[in-house]
């Protein structure tokens, strides 16, 4: 008896067709520009000084962004992928 498999990326609460995204609390946000900077895709801007998710497509769902936001702001969620006719999902 050995321990699970964990080499999978598949996360169990995300859906095949799901894609983990960046949800952050704007309510709360400063916007100290951390996450933009971590941010490998560009997906991430500040709008009126409030971090936004401004290109989802790209985003690799790595987390990087929620790891570097000091005030805890960001989690990453599963997220509906839009495909277009002929793809699959990721």
């Amino acid at each position: 008896m050995g321990s699970p498999d964990r080499s999978s990326s598949a996360d169990p609460a995300c859906p095949p067709a799901a894609r983990r995204r960046p949800v952050i609390e704007v309510d709360f946000c400063t916007g100290c520009g951390l996450c933009v900077k971590a941010c490998t895709r560009g997906c991430l801007g500040l709008v009126w000084s409030f971090a936004t998710l401004l290109r989802p497509k790209p985003c690799d769902g790595e987390g990087a962004c929620a790891a570097v936001c000091p005030e805890g702001l960001i989690r990453m969620a599963g997220a509906p992928v839009s495909l277009q006719p002929g793809e699959t999902a990721p």
